[in-house]
């Protein structure tokens, strides 16, 4: 029989003679149970490093060396090389009895904000989507914590002014501010992330799991800001759904779980009939001109610069399509897009304003600040290049131009440039407008706002129901 006959009678018929992969035929084998398919032990150990070792594939995913089956967790034990149990032993640490806090993972940030395994020192390896999910909430909680701690941030719950009796069934989200968000006098930073499952302090969380802190948090922006004098406010537009704390406590993640490969959810089906639309916060829009309203409105500062990634972007514009004309939103000085999903506004004031204080780095493979002109349109701005071509990393690899573009936006305007008066359609509008309209022309923007929220919120509602 021909050599390649063989090999394809080795791969079909389970249990043939002979090594799958060095065709020893006097070697020891070591068959799977689910195939059959079997190789020499010394084939299998180097199969395994190869694929869990330097491809960082998780363990529960490594396939026979003939077909898709996959090792279990014992036939993955007795097969991996002696040279790579002290890694699996370590790497089995990272998977807890019961996962509830970030310690429970046996992960540290180091000195340079990598994860780090803490027997091992090596950075965050994949066992399942359970897993990866858990630890990144564990995650966002210990980025918070540093907020507070180490930038000094102060946390406020929304909304605001619930009632003392219905504070049980209310469910609410959180922002961040500075000590100083509402008393500055000269200039306040307001930093919007995307969607997803980021959460205020984050830009992406699987740079915060694979790469740094550095790279995925706000943190960079933080320290920088407070170098530059600012007051900050960090937003939470995507958390629109949360339980109420009456709601019943959700069991923590346990091991077995961790090890289904099949469990990509590990919320409890039977409580999310709990689950609430947040008030007032029920949408991006609708959470960012809450913000806008009951903080930024209440801000001192002569200046406001904004940094929007992503999603965060139709959160801003949503600021200048409802709010423009009013004294605060005559204060944005600078805006700062890092690959944003919005599009130009439609109408004149807006549309011009955002041309006007706007850049959008987007993704790109061009070095930074390279002009990427085909992008303008849809952005209804100025589009650069961010540095990086992957989308997560835009807030990061733009950093060292964001800042001087922020600053130049504060320190060379003029501070009518951008108040109704100067705009030519707010010019045009004053003068076909008698001073007896102004109260009908404010009620149809007030209406038309309420609709535009009543719209967002209908729809936030049917996702509610969705989910649950």
């Amino acid at each position: 029989m021909f050599e390649w006959a063989k090999k394809i009678v080795k791969k079909i018929i389970p249990g043939s003679k002979g090594c799958q992969i060095c065709d020893n035929v006097d070697a020891e084998l070591a068959n799977l149970a689910d195939c059959g398919h079997g190789a020499c032990k010394d084939c299998w150990a180097a199969h395994i490093h190869t694929l869990f070792i330097k491809q960082k594939k998780g363990f529960l995913d490594i396939p026979c060396v003939a077909c898709k089956a996959t090792l279990s967790h014992d036939e993955f034990a007795q097969l991996i090389g002696e040279a790579d149990k002290e890694y699996f032993e370590a790497y089995l640490r990272t998977i807890p009895e019961v996962g509830s806090t970030f310690d429970d993972f046996h992960y540290r940030y180091d000195e340079n904000g990598e994860l780090k395994n803490v027997s091992s020192n090596t950075g965050f390896h994949w066992v399942s989507q359970a897993h990866y999910n858990t630890l990144g909430d564990c995650v966002v909680d210990h980025i918070q914590k540093l907020m507070r701690e180490r930038y000094g941030l102060n946390e406020a719950f929304l909304p605001l002014d619930v009632p003392e009796d219905e504070i049980a069934d209310t469910p609410r989200s959180n922002i961040f501010l500075s000590a100083d968000a509402l008393e500055n006098p000269d200039r306040l930073l307001l930093l919007i992330q995307g969607s997803g499952a980021v959460r205020p302090g984050q830009w992406a969380r699987a740079l915060c799991i694979n790469n740094s802190l550095k790279t995925g948090t706000i943190f960079s922006y933080l320290e920088k800001a407070k170098e530059e004098g600012y007051g900050v406010i960090v937003f939470n537009p995507n958390m629109n759904h949360a339980f109420p704390p009456s709601a019943p406590k959700a069991a923590p993640v346990t091991h077995e779980q961790f090890l289904d490969k099949k469990i990509r959810d590990t919320n409890d089906p039977e409580l999310r009939k709990f689950l609430k639309a947040i008030p007032n916060n029920r949408s991006g829009s609708e959470h960012t001109l809450y913000v806008w309203d009951n903080f930024v409105k209440q801000a001192k500062a002569k200046h406001i610069a904004i940094v929007a990634h992503s999603a965060g972007g139709h959160c801003t514009t949503s600021i200048l399509e409802r709010r423009l004309g009013e004294e605060t939103t005559d204060k944005i000085r600078a805006i700062a897009f890092t690959d944003s999903a919005h599009s130009a506004p439609s109408s004149k004031g807006p549309k011009e304003l955002l041309k006007k204080i706007s850049i959008n780095w987007v993704a790109s493979d061009k070095p930074l600040d390279t002009p990427e002109p085909e992008n303008d349109r849809w952005s209804g701005c100025k589009c650069l290049s961010s540095g990086h071509e992957k989308h997560e990393w835009t807030s990061a690899s733009a950093f060292p131009s964001v800042f001087p573009f922020l600053r130049k936006g504060i320190e060379s305007v003029d501070p009518d440039a951008f108040s109704p008066s100067s705009s030519s359609s707010s010019s045009a509008e004053a003068s076909s407008s008698s001073s007896s309209s102004a109260p009908a022309e404010e009620a149809k923007a007030v209406e038309e706002e309420a609709k535009a929220v009543e719209e967002e919120s209908k729809a936030a509602e049917e996702e509610a129901k969705a989910v649950e």
